[in-house]
């Protein structure tokens, strides 16, 4: 959807509540499985629903209602990376020093381990200074109009 921005990873919700500023949008993300017919069968079909809180000061928004929510593709690879590559490395850096360092199996996996707990645990005590950097958007789905002729513009995160 080009309506809310360029370059941005969208995905269609609705709103499950909304707390004072705080929207919270319901998401069903589907895995590729889901289109295809033998997934009764199958049991492989995959699909989740995930929650994301949005801070708008919009009071037009309502529980129930269809929305598009947006991040920049900037900021998702950035997620991306904090989330899931940087720990890797810090895991496969851990568990060669471990190696190298003629370290037992079990204790070079418990220093993996740590470092991961410590990695995550710093991430947490960083979680404000990311919320100001991963913005995502967010816009009402107006049935009657073609989105991309939509005049709204989308409430950030501040």
């Amino acid at each position: 959807n080009k309506s809310i921005m360029e370059n941005t990873i969208t995905h269609q919700g609705f709103i499950t509540d909304i707390q004072g500023d705080i929207i919270t949008v319901t998401i069903i993300s589907h895995s590729a499985c889901s289109a295809c017919k033998s997934q009764k069968s199958c049991r492989m079909s995959e699909m989740k629903e995930k929650q994301i809180s949005i801070v708008s000061k919009d009071p037009s928004f309502k529980p129930g209602q269809l929305v598009d929510v947006a991040i920049k593709e900037s900021a998702g690879i950035t997620a991306v990376v904090i989330a899931y590559i940087l720990p890797f490395i810090l895991l496969i850096s851990v568990l060669i020093t471990g190696t190298t360092l003629n370290l037992s199996e079990p204790v070079t996996g418990l220093c993996a381990i740590i470092a991961l707990a410590g990695y995550f645990f710093i991430l947490y005590l960083s979680r404000k200074l990311f919320s100001k950097r991963i913005h995502f958007s967010i816009q009402k789905i107006n049935p009657a109009f073609n989105s991309a002729d939509s005049q709204e513009s989308p409430s950030e995160i501040n």
